[in-house]
This record gives structure tokens, C-alpha cells and sequence, in this order.
């Protein structure tokens, strides 16, 4: 009997030293994994300082490629690509850091500085009514919410309706709290189902060469329509791995090189 129960706890222990050993493990693994990333920015801060942009360039690019996509290395990145004139570059960056830190004032004022190097200046479409709601309510809650709350109200609704079946909450008060579960599911449901198709935010790119041609059609033969410079922020409409169909902020339309673009 002794023999047994000093056989049980003898296995229990080996199994809570495996799980410890596990833990330890894992733990230190990710530790690794947060500590490289953070390492790489900052060799990349110190190569800017120092002024070798072009190292800084590859150590953030590798930071990035580790999941440290943060609106700080993208602002020292953009920086970088400012100080060797790649200005298509730099905006390109700047962008990336604004959509993760809009009321950054650091960053919308490097944007502003660079933005004073670009050639192309477009007058821009005025935003429609729906977009602008749509991205306030998205500034509020995702997509994903919006369809979880929707099927939320749709289920209240549902439950409510099989309960008046059985004879219950069948008072008159039950029917406008119907109407509005009912109402509040097909707006939510719908506005993440459009947004999902139509986004709020188109994707967009910069121009990453000194110049670029605008054709009619994806060809190099074709005619072209107007000639666009670097720093030129565009939407994309279609893309392909040789031609993208961009939009420039007034409106009008064109094939570009796709290696001609950088996304942001």
C-alpha cells in the first residue's frame, strides 16, 4: 500500500515538473520574442541618430517583420527615407503611423513638412455623407462588434416572439421593445455587412518613383492620361501583380505600374 501511494506521488511530481518545465519554456520563449523586436528598433534608433539611414531603414523593416509594427517605427522609418529624399517612402510611412496614431502632433507634423515635397497637388472629392457616419460608428466599434451586437438584438427579438407564442410577455409594452431589438439588428447587421464590402477607408498607396505614367488601359502602349510624381498618395480600385487601377484624389482614374507603388 505504502509502495503505491509513494508510486502515485512520484509520478504526480514528475507531472507537475513537466508542467513546470513547460511554463518555464514557454515563458521564455516569448520573452525572446518581445525582447528581439525591441531590440532591432532600437538599433535602428541608434543607426538614425548617427546618421546611417540606411541601416536604421533595415533594422525597422526587420522590426516590423517580428510583429513590432508600432506608429513610433514607423515615424523614425519615414524619417530615414526623408534624410536619402526618398519622399514617396516617407509619406508611405507616415501614412502607416497616422492610421495607428491620428492625434499624433509629432507625426501629422512630419507629414506636413514632407507633404511640402510633393510635385502633385489634386483637389479632393468631398467624402459622402454615409462614409463619414460609417467611419464614426467604425471609430466606435469594429465590424466584428457591430455583427456580434446585431445577432445580440436578433436573438432578443426571436426569444421575445417564441414567448408571446407561449403566451407569455405578451403585454402591449412588449411591442415597441420588439420593434426596436428588431430595428437595431438590421442596422447593425447591415452596416457590418456593407462595411465589410464597401470599407470606410479605401486602401490606398503612394507613388514611390520620381514619375509615373497614367494609362487608359493596363498596357504600356496605351495612351496616357496624365503624368503623376512621387509622394502622390492614390486609391486603389483593382490590383493586379503587373497593373493597379488608381484613383487620384479628384476623382480620376488610370493603370500604373504596380511596382511603381508602395502600399500603405
Amino acid at each position: 500500500m505504502t509502495q503505491a501511494l509513494l508510486h502515485t506521488a512520484t509520478a504526480r511530481s514528475r507531472r507537475v515538473l513537466v508542467v513546470l518545465l513547460f511554463c518555464l519554456t514557454s515563458s521564455a520563449s516569448s520573452l525572446a520574442q518581445n525582447v528581439e523586436p525591441t531590440r532591432a528598433f532600437d538599433e535602428g534608433t541608434r543607426f538614425l541618430n548617427s546618421g546611417d539611414f540606411r541601416s536604421a531603414i533595415a533594422s525597422f523593416e526587420y522590426a516590423e517583420s517580428l510583429g513590432r509594427g508600432s506608429s513610433a517605427l514607423f515615424h523614425n522609418r519615414a524619417i530615414a527615407h526623408f534624410r536619402l529624399d526618398e519622399i514617396g517612402h516617407s509619406i508611405r510611412f507616415l501614412e502607416r503611423a497616422a492610421l495607428i496614431s491620428k492625434d499624433d502632433p509629432r507625426v501629422m507634423h512630419s507629414l506636413d513638412i514632407v507633404s511640402t515635397r510633393v510635385v502633385d497637388t489634386y483637389s479632393e472629392l468631398p467624402i459622402p455623407i454615409w462614409t463619414r457616419f460609417q467611419r464614426v460608428v467604425l471609430n466606435i466599434a469594429s465590424e466584428r462588434v457591430l455583427m456580434v451586437t446585431g445577432i445580440g438584438f436578433y436573438l432578443i427579438l426571436c426569444l421575445m416572439l417564441f414567448m408571446n407564442i407561449l403566451g407569455y410577455w405578451s403585454g402591449a409594452w412588449r411591442r415597441p421593445i420588439r420593434a426596436v431589438s428588431g430595428l437595431v439588428s438590421v442596422i447593425l447587421i447591415s452596416m457590418a455587412l456593407t462595411s465589410s464590402i464597401w470599407p470606410a477607408y479605401s486602401k490606398e498607396a503612394v507613388v514611390i518613383v520620381g514619375e509615373a505614367d497614367l494609362h487608359n488601359q493596363p498596357d504600356s502602349d496605351a495612351n496616357v492620361s496624365e503624368y503623376i510624381h512621387e509622394g502622390l498618395v492614390v486609391g486603389i480600385v483593382s490590383e493586379g501583380d503587373t497593373w493597379a487601377l488608381v484613383q487620384l484624389p479628384n476623382g480620376a482614374r488610370g493603370w500604373i505600374l504596380t511596382q511603381q507603388l508602395g502600399a500603405i
